[in-house]
């Protein structure tokens, strides 16, 4: 059981193009997470289209039914650049130390879950990180990324539509001195 029943993710593809792989291009492996996982494209393509060489990919997903089956066959293979969580997103992360240097939310769709989410993934993400926040044009979803982004000073908006990408700003005033 392998191969996608759903595609919603590569008709999004040029904004990450424009936006994502930029923003990695010739660095070294990075540390990228995705809560909601489904069966794997978008897990995929970012490592095959915009993520260094050698960066690995955390799919975060609560994996019911027969999804879970097919997500497996379909990043077989992938050997360490896939790990693979089965839990639910508010119980793994609030346990997960920051260190992520960017991350995909695409998980429930409930106002008060991907706020939940949005929160936890900011405060796993690096400094400079990226967050790609998908189904914002969904209005509970929306509400849930413009409560973030209010609490939020360091969140710089770089592009927003369906998705919404994010930077994690660094948050001290870097001033050069000149003498």
């Amino acid at each position: 059981m392998s191969g996608f029943t759903a595609d919603w993710f590569t008709e999004h593809a040029q904004d990450w193009l424009d936006v994502v792989w930029p923003r990695f291009r010739g660095l070294g492996p990075v540390r990228w997470l995705e809560v909601g996982s489904y069966e794997g494209l978008s897990a995929l393509w970012v490592l095959d289209n915009v993520l260094p060489r050698g960066s690995e990919v955390w799919c975060l997903d609560h994996f019911d039914g027969d999804y879970e089956a097919r997500f497996d066959a379909n990043v077989a293979g992938r050997g360490e650049q896939i790990v693979k969580f089965k839990a639910k997103s508010q119980e793994a992360l609030t346990r997960w130390a920051p260190g992520f240097d960017g991350a995909y939310v695409d998980g429930s769709h409930e106002e008060a879950d991907v706020l939940a989410d949005a929160r936890e993934v900011w405060r796993i993400l690096r400094p400079g990180g990226l967050v790609v926040f998908d189904d914002v044009g969904m209005e509970p979803v929306g509400r849930a990324v413009d409560a973030l982004l209010a609490e939020e000073p360091a969140a710089q908006v770089l592009r927003r539509g369906w998705q919404a990408f994010v930077e994690k700003r660094l948050t001290r005033d870097l001033r050069v001195i000149q003498e």
